[in-house]
């Protein structure tokens, strides 16, 4: 599958890029990540509400998620947390939904986005 995520088992044809605190996330829908979200939100339309609610928990959970982050412990994540709210959390949160629409669409990306931000065109 030419085009296809570069993660095992990756379903994703264009990841989401997303930057928190400085750093790169690419957001890729993979079994793995759904199920996570599953577990963490009672499944992807609840972890969508809880986005749009600007919900700073829910957002650091989708990004970890989708980019296959695991944390070490809590102190990991309350710092991943406090990081995603020092954030834009328009664009966090835009790149959120634009990774949980590509979930619900079987990881296709939308029409023209070729620079991978969840946006058609070339970014």
């Amino acid at each position: 599958m030419a085009g296809r995520s570069k993660k095992a088992g990756g379903l994703t044809d264009a990841p989401i890029h997303v930057e928190i605190g400085g750093q790169g996330y690419d957001l890729e829908v993979t079994l793995a990540a759904v199920r996570t979200i599953c577990r963490l939100f009672g499944g992807v339309r609840p972890a969508f509400r809880q986005v749009q609610d600007i919900n700073v928990s829910t957002m650091a959970g989708v990004i970890l998620a989708g980019s296959g982050t695991v944390l070490k412990d809590q102190a990991a994540l309350d710092a991943f947390e406090t990081a995603v709210l020092k954030g834009d959390l328009a664009q966090i949160g835009g790149a959120c939904t634009d990774f949980l629409a590509q979930v619900l669409a079987g990881g296709i990306a939308a029409p023209g986005d070729e620079a991978g931000d969840g946006r058609p065109g070339k970014g």
